[in-house]
């Protein structure tokens, strides 16, 4: 029979622990436990695609029964998986009796589960453990999940389970806590490059080393992404470079966008559409153009606060005199509407279309006046719908004021009498009242009190407020009655509710409600006697209370049944 060439990634795939990349700790971890002997029932290999997680459980299922693991115990020098034994062989094929490998995306429902806890009580046939490897396990269903806890947790002592997955977050709790767990790391650049070097050498692949680096970036961690990436490279052209590596990927060179970036900052608009026809000669990638812009626009934001260059490459003298010219704020827009433009990609089929047409856009001078004009319009009239106050507004918190006032210290209850609002800012929640500077020798009663009168102030208003208050008022306040605590409480007022849908200070409706369920008339107690406070050495406050407030003094003769004086 021929033989079936296999493609790089699949020829190339780690048979020993030696030839696992970029995961060091877990190997030495795997190692350790098949050299003391100590196996954990159920394995979890976590980690993004690519990175060796399938490849590892297979090794690590070939080393637990390869015939060579007593004598790795002796000696862990010797090793292990031999690749000779009958167990290996069996591995190598596909065939071994005891290795079941089962794909969690196609097998999902809870009846591929319990085929697996009746098989496993069978005894392994070939090796020393029957073992399970589950892949994408996150694919798996709420019930095949609970029926898979129970053997788990209990599983047999012949029976080993390793479950891989790329989306860790999907396990169940009930699932990861019973798992001993092995994070696997993205491979870093370099350790792609030099095994990417290996390869090229073995098979007889030309290349050249910056195309091995735009690959091991291009792919970002992912070895096997990386060794497709090579083998489609080495089918476009003769030898592996740079150039026929960013081809390959649709990608643009990163002189061109500088080019590109340049055009803009010089407002040429010819210079870009030129620059745009070489677009039209190739396919490119129009998602990594926009990516490769924000991130050299980023730089350029660097470089405008004197920080270094943290994705481009080395600039002419001619694009860092540019940068100095340009506004930072420019430049901020221009990233503003590419981050746009990358959100807008996925949802249309005319991605390059969008793509030229923004570029051409940005640097339009009749778009630029009528963005910047449009943009103080809508501030100004933004500003003054949040700061408006209506007469719904003032309704609540004359409202708020009644209520209150039941609960709060009497001098802090005429203050917020004799003051409206000033100033109510919808956006932030502020409400700003003025009173009298004289008044600001009671300004801690605000401090003091704020937990009281905070919970009446939210839920009159509908939501969480916040209150600001400055003690600048110049002209003299209107002076109005104190209201006793007999007089609150002849007038029943109840504890304010807060209502289960949340209500805002603009709904009008909203606002005469809550002031109808607060307003009663009022009713002034008739057991209070006028008291003369003319010895000033006697009634040093309350003269100071007088000079403030104004009024007349009378004494509440207490009733034993007043909830307040009892």
């Amino acid at each position: 029979m021929e033989q079936v060439s296999l493609n790089l990634a699949r020829k190339w795939r780690s048979a020993q622990f030696s030839e696992i990349i970029g995961q060091d700790l877990v190997v030495r971890i795997l190692q350790n436990s098949l050299f003391k002997n100590q196996f954990f029932p159920v394995y979890l290999l976590s980690g993004q695609r690519g990175c060796g997680k399938t490849s590892t459980a297979r090794v690590f299922a070939a080393a637990v029964n390869c015939a060579n693991l007593f004598e790795f115990q002796k000696n862990s020098k010797i090793a292990i998986p031999c690749l000779n034994c009958v167990s290996c062989l069996a591995m190598k094929k596909g065939q071994h009796p005891d290795f079941i490998e089962i794909d969690a995306a196609s097998y999902t429902g809870v009846d591929n589960i319990r085929n697996i806890i009746d098989t496993s009580s069978f005894l392994p046939v070939l090796g020393h453990k029957k073992i399970y490897l589950i892949d994408e396990v996150h694919m798996l269903s709420k019930a095949a999940f609970n029926a898979l806890l129970k053997i788990l947790e209990e599983p047999s002592k012949s029976v080993l389970f390793i479950l891989a997955t790329t989306e860790i977050q999907k396990i169940p709790d009930t699932v990861r806590s019973r798992c001993f767990q092995l994070l696997f790391n993205p491979v870093v650049d370099t350790q792609v490059v030099h095994h990417l070097e290996m390869i090229c050498k073995k098979e007889n692949i030309s290349y050249d080393v910056t195309g091995l680096e735009t690959i091991a970036h291009a792919t970002q961690g992912s070895l096997r992404d990386a060794i497709n990436l090579l083998e489609q490279a080495r089918f476009a052209e003769n030898s592996v470079t740079k150039s026929v590596v960013v081809s390959v990927l649709g990608y643009v060179e990163d002189i061109i966008l500088y080019e590109l970036l340049s055009a803009m900052m010089n407002s040429d608009i010819d210079q870009i559409i030129a620059t745009l026809k070489c677009f039209d000669k190739k396919t490119i990638s129009v998602e990594y153009v926009v990516k490769r812009l924000l991130e050299l626009l980023y730089d350029f934001i660097l470089m405008k606060y004197g920080a270094d260059a943290k994705y481009g490459s080395e600039l002419s003298e001619l694009s860092k005199q540019q940068i100095e010219a340009i506004h930072i704020t420019k430049l901020l827009g221009w990233f503003d509407e590419f981050v746009q433009l990358d959100t807008m990609l996925s949802k249309t089929s005319k991605k390059q279309l969008l793509l030229e047409s923004l570029l051409i856009r940005l640097v339009t001078p009749e778009y630029q006046d009528y963005r910047q004009e449009g943009a103080k319009k809508k501030n100004n009239i933004k500003i003054e719908e949040n700061n408006t106050i209506q007469n719904s507004d003032q309704q609540l918190w004359k409202t708020f004021v009644m209520v209150v006032s039941a609960h709060i210290d009497p001098i802090l209850a005429s203050i917020l009498h004799a003051t409206d609002m000033e100033l109510f800012d919808r956006q932030r929640h502020i409400i700003e009242i003025r009173t009298l500077k004289k008044f600001v020798l009671f300004q801690d009663l605000f401090v003091e009190q704020k937990k009281i009168y905070q919970q009446y102030l939210d839920q009159v208003f509908g939501y969480q407020v916040t209150l600001v208050v400055q003690f600048n008022k110049v002209e003299e306040p209107i002076v109005k009655n104190f209201v006793s605590k007999n007089e609150i409480v002849e007038n029943k007022v109840s504890t304010v509710k807060t209502s289960s849908t949340v209500k805002t200070a603009n709904d009008s409706n909203y606002a005469r409600k809550i002031t109808q369920r607060y307003q009663t008339p009022q009713v002034y107690d008739k057991n209070e006697v006028t008291v003369d406070v003319a010895d000033v050495s006697k009634w040093k406050v309350t003269h100071m209370l007088l000079e403030h407030f104004g009024g007349t003094v009378r004494e509440i003769i207490k009733d034993p049944t007043d909830e307040f004086n009892a």
